[in-house]
């Protein structure tokens, strides 16, 4: 969430009505995105089945 605030704050250091401005917004934007997916993958990895412990064929002294 740091890197939200951060882009949101470069984007108004450029100007709200600037075409760079606009541009950096769109930044946030992605990286929203990409902050939606990882919470995604990281509950769907939560819901997932255990796996079971691999047999190796070593004994443990």
């Amino acid at each position: 969430m740091l890197v939200q605030s951060l882009i949101r704050e470069v984007s108004k250091a450029f100007g709200e009505g600037s075409t760079v401005g606009h541009f950096i917004f769109g930044l946030h934007a992605i990286n929203g995105l990409l902050i939606m997916g990882a919470a995604e993958e990281v509950l769907r990895r939560s819901r997932q089945k255990p796996q079971e412990p691999v047999e190796t064929g070593q004994t443990v002294s």
